[in-house]
Parts: C-alpha cells; sequence; structure tokens
C-alpha cells in the first residue's frame, strides 16, 4: 500500500513538473518585444546615442552587436568602449532592469555617428523611423517595430524665454516656469507626438503677469485638475506677452502610458520688432518602471499585432 502511494505521489510530482514545463514554454518568446517609443533625437554631434527598452525571456543569454535603419548601421555602446578584430564595438552585455515572472526589461543603448545621418538628412530637416533591423552575436537578424523614432537636424535657436526654474515628480507631472526678456507674441505651442499619444500626455499653460524666480513645489502635489490654467489645445493663440511677464507650463504622461517619450515642446513667436524666436521645453518620462500587468499588456498587444 505504502509503495502504491509512494509511486502515485511521484507520479503526480512528475505530471506536475512536465505541466509546469510546458506552461513556462508556451510563456517564451520568439523574439525580442520592444516598447512603444516616441523620441526625438537631435544628431548635430559628432556621437548621438539612442535608448531603447525591450522585454526578452528572463533567462535570454543572446546578445545584440548592431543595428540598422535606412541603410546606416548603429552600435551597442560598451561601457568599456574596447574594439574588436573589425574595429567594431564588441556585443552588448544584457543586464536586467526589471524582471517579472517569465520576462525581463532590458536597454540598448545604440551610438549613432552622426556624419551617416547628415547625409540622410541633406534633403530633408528630419527622419523618421518605424522599426529596425537587430543583429545578433549567433548570425540571427530580426526586424522589430519600435514606435516612432523622429532623427533631425538640430534646431536653431534665438531664444527671448527665459526658464527661471522647474520641476517634476514621480507622477511624472513637470512644471516650467518661462520669463519673456522683452515685449514679444508667441505663436504656437508644439508637441511632436501629439496626435499619435494624445490620450496620454497633457499639457496646460498658466499666464503670469510676473514670474517668481522661486520655485513653487506645492504645485508638485496638486491633482491635474487642481493646477490652474487653459489646456493647450484648448488655448487661443497668438497671445502677447510683455518684458518680465511669463507663464507656467504644466505637463503631465498618463500613468496608463507604458512605452517612453523623450521629446519636447517648441514654442514659437515674434518680438515686437518683429524678430522671429524659438524656444523650447523637454518633455519626458523616466525609465520605464513596470508592473506584470503591464508586461502582459505590452505582450498581449504587441503579439496579437496591436499597438497603441
Amino acid at each position: 500500500m505504502k509503495g502504491r502511494i509512494f509511486w502515485l505521489a511521484l507520479f503526480f510530482i512528475g505530471l506536475s513538473w512536465i505541466l509546469n514545463s510546458y506552461y513556462a514554454y508556451s510563456k517564451r518568446l520568439d523574439e525580442p518585444i520592444f516598447l512603444d517609443h516616441y523620441i526625438e533625437l537631435s544628431v548635430g554631434e559628432e556621437i548621438s546615442y539612442l535608448t531603447l527598452y525591450y522585454l526578452t525571456n528572463i533567462n535570454d543569454n543572446s546578445h545584440l552587436s548592431h543595428v540598422n535603419f535606412e541603410g546606416i548601421d548603429g552600435y551597442v555602446a560598451q561601457d568599456d568602449f574596447f574594439f574588436n578584430d573589425f574595429g567594431f564595438y564588441a556585443n552588448e552585455v544584457a543586464t536586467d532592469l526589471q524582471t517579472f515572472t517569465h520576462y525581463s526589461l532590458r536597454e540598448i543603448r545604440i551610438e549613432l555617428v552622426s556624419y551617416d545621418l547628415e547625409e540622410l538628412l541633406k534633403d530633408n530637416d528630419e527622419l523618421i523611423i518605424h522599426e529596425m533591423k537587430l543583429f545578433f552575436d549567433d548570425g540571427r537578424d530580426i526586424t522589430v517595430p519600435i514606435g516612432e523614432v523622429v532623427l533631425r537636424k538640430p534646431y536653431e535657436f534665438e531664444n527671448m524665454l527665459s526658464q527661471p526654474w522647474s520641476g517634476s515628480n514621480s507622477d511624472n507631472l513637470s512644471i516650467m516656469a518661462f520669463s519673456a526678456g522683452e515685449n514679444l507674441t508667441i505663436d504656437s505651442m508644439r508637441f511632436k507626438f501629439d496626435e499619435v499619444i494624445k490620450d496620454h500626455v497633457f499639457l496646460k499653460m498658466d499666464s503670469m503677469n510676473t514670474v517668481s524666480n522661486q520655485e513653487q513645489p506645492d504645485l508638485l502635489d496638486s491633482s491635474w485638475n487642481g493646477l490652474h490654467g487653459i489646456e493647450i489645445k484648448d488655448f487661443k493663440f497668438p497671445f502677447d506677452l510683455e518684458k518680465d511677464e511669463g507663464f507656467k507650463l504644466y505637463s503631465q504622461i498618463s500613468p496608463n502610458f507604458i512605452g517612453f517619450l523623450e521629446s519636447s515642446i517648441l514654442i514659437t513667436g515674434s518680438t515686437e520688432s518683429g524678430k522671429p524666436f524659438t524656444s523650447y521645453s523637454f518633455i519626458n518620462n523616466h525609465i520605464p518602471d513596470l508592473k506584470q500587468k503591464d508586461v502582459d499588456r505590452i505582450i498581449q498587444e504587441k503579439i496579437k499585432g496591436g499597438s497603441r
């Protein structure tokens, strides 16, 4: 009797192990899944770096060596910057930013040579990338969607707006105070990805007669609806500012946004004498901090071919 119980218990243990192994195998990804990125990158310097985030199997030991888009190669940057026999950077060392039940969140930092990009941008101000070809050290290559990355020529600025202070909090709320250096008119404020992720990025402006040089940290404790101002999409341009008058610009990224954003708000206008100017303010969220439900949602949407 005891022998039968022993063998029966052993059978169920073995069956459980097989079922668990099959379940884990069924959850494996065939290839890395990249988050949706919405990035503006100026390529005016000699070297530009593009950081992308992706999900892969938790024990994935493969290494990315380089990427390609529009015929341009980008190599995965290394902390020690040593070269291999071919003169290229050695393969990336994968580091997990976060780990989940079956998957890991990782990043790659891609080095782009601006000279190559300048050739592509010779006749256009910007190059928009939606997918990228990845090359692994084992000879594999795959093409993956990455969202929307805009590589552009540097803006030419005639900045008539100073920024006395700015602040942000962990809820992706940012506040930027601007002050006019002389009498001027602001004609527009534009956010590059407004049409793509308008339901996830909120912008509001609050005009002021004078701008204090003292930071107002209490505003960062306010809810979005509790902040005074008008949504940018509802604001009537143009509007005039006299010298030392200004405004506060608020931005907040929805907690439901689980991609990566690195962009700017472009402010254009002209002085009282008619001289045009351009100013800008950065807008970005922190390094992705995902929860298991976010990972499940990303994988479900990507595997089914859906994208926000």
